[in-house]
């Protein structure tokens, strides 16, 4: 998805149509949102590769998100242009969801090809979380719909990046995460 489709999906562009992972959403455009928040100043664009973007995020979008630190990344797929290039399990809160009944992060039930892209995605970014909380830098991420900030809930969920099996780690709707050491 080139840089000029994907500002139209985040500004609501009336040629938008259904998103390929949330369908029920009916004409509404949709693009998963991963804001990456820390405080070292290290530029993360240096990081891009295995699929994954970091760009600074729009300085309205990383005031809505209420991130803890001050440098805010639109962290995205480089081939969608959007965050929907990793894995992600909806919404948490839902009282039927897995990742509570099971206690947190699960083996994925997915299998395929894109999925396979979506882990290696996932995984990449996870590194880059881990390298930087290694190097001493507090780290939160968010994951929104389509700047759906305000659906962003409090408090983030911890976690333990050395106690995290990083094959089954995988993002949420409207979670915050800080990860720690």
């Amino acid at each position: 998805m080139g840089t000029v489709l994907r500002f139209l999906l985040k500004r609501g562009s009336p040629k938008s149509s259904l998103h390929p992972k949330n369908p029920a959403k009916t004409g509404i455009p949709m693009c998963f949102t991963v804001f990456l928040a820390t405080d070292s100043p290290t530029d993360l664009s240096l990081h891009d590769g295995q699929g994954v973007l970091f760009r600074p995020a729009e300085p309205d979008e990383a005031r809505a998100a209420k991130l803890p630190y001050p440098y805010v990344y639109d962290v995205a797929g480089d081939k969608e242009g959007c965050a929907c290039c990793f894995d992600f399990y909806g919404d948490p809160y839902d009282s039927s969801h897995p990742f509570w009944d099971n206690g947190g992060f699960r083996q994925p039930a997915k299998s395929g090809e894109e999925t396979a892209q979506e882990q290696r995605e996932t995984l990449y970014l996870l590194d880059v979380i881990r390298r930087l909380v290694q190097n001493g830098a507090k780290v939160q991420a968010a994951c929104v719909w389509s700047g759906n900030w305000p659906q962003l809930r409090k408090p983030a969920v911890e976690v333990a990046l050395h106690t995290l099996n990083p094959h089954v780690f995988a993002l949420f709707e409207n979670v915050r995460f800080k990860f720690a050491a």
